[in-house]
């Protein structure tokens, strides 16, 4: 069965008086189970909990959700679950490098910037 979803704005900053907002997807399972959508389909969060309408506000982990309306558009494109977003790449040996001053004192030279000077 195809879960019942909803179309959200969703905050991680519960406690500060200027929340940014963030639109997302909320996706209501058999069983009150809840899961939680980016804009890119990614899982924020999940949880179980009561049923949901539109303009409720509630609180789903960490997380601060109000239901605006029903989703109407395609179905949510499930995708694994954010764990390597925080991952980022070894910097490559031109970052690890230190620059040197250019010839005659004109500025830096990049490394790996083919010949590139800062002044």
């Amino acid at each position: 069965q195809a879960p019942e979803e909803w179309r959200v704005f969703y905050t991680k900053d519960i406690n500060k008086k200027r929340k940014v907002f963030c639109e997302g997807r909320l996706a209501v399972y058999a069983g009150s189970k809840r899961a939680l959508y980016d804009e890119d389909g990614r899982v924020v969060t999940q949880a179980k909990g009561c049923n949901v309408s539109e303009g409720v506000e509630f609180r789903m982990g960490s997380y601060q959700v109000e239901v605006t309306e029903v989703w109407t558009e395609r179905p949510i494109q499930f995708m694994p679950a954010a764990k390597t977003a925080a991952r980022r790449p070894a910097p490559g040996p031109a970052l690890a490098m230190k620059p040197t001053v250019a010839p005659g004192g004109g500025g830096l030279v990049v490394p790996g910037g083919g010949g590139l000077v800062v002044p």
